[in-house]
């Protein structure tokens, strides 16, 4: 009987640490999905489901690797900041993302007019 109560108790503790190491974690962090689109700049930005565009600090050189295989459309699951530098667009720092598909469609309330005449995308034609 002795030897369950230690199984029991170590298992508790392993929780209790690999808890306590995800929360650590994920303090300031917040989870994520949207749509992303590449900038004229190369800049990733990612549209939020409200239409919103944030631009993408990745904060690793694995990060910065990885962003350069994603293209327009792609739909992420991003780790980022909790906060994001009020400007236009908005930014936040990425620590993980994983690509959920490929080739989506960018929300309709997209501002593509807004983001072309600040010189983030080139207009069609040009």
């Amino acid at each position: 009987m002795k030897k369950g109560w230690k199984i029991v108790l170590a298992l508790v503790l392993v929780l209790a640490v690999a808890g306590g190491t995800a929360a650590f974690m994920m303090h300031g962090k917040r989870i994520d999905t949207g749509v992303i689109m590449k900038a004229t700049n190369g800049d990733v930005l990612w549209i939020t489901e409200k239409g919103t565009p944030v631009i993408l600090n990745f904060v690793s050189d694995g990060m910065k690797t990885k962003a350069e295989t994603l293209q327009t459309g792609d739909r992420l699951l991003i780790l980022r900041d909790d906060t994001m530098e009020e400007s236009y667009p908005a930014r936040t720092g990425v620590y993980y993302i994983r690509i959920l598909s490929r080739g989506n469609s960018l929300p309709e309330n997209t501002p593509f007019g807004t983001l072309a005449e600040a010189g983030w995308l080139t207009p069609t034609g040009e």
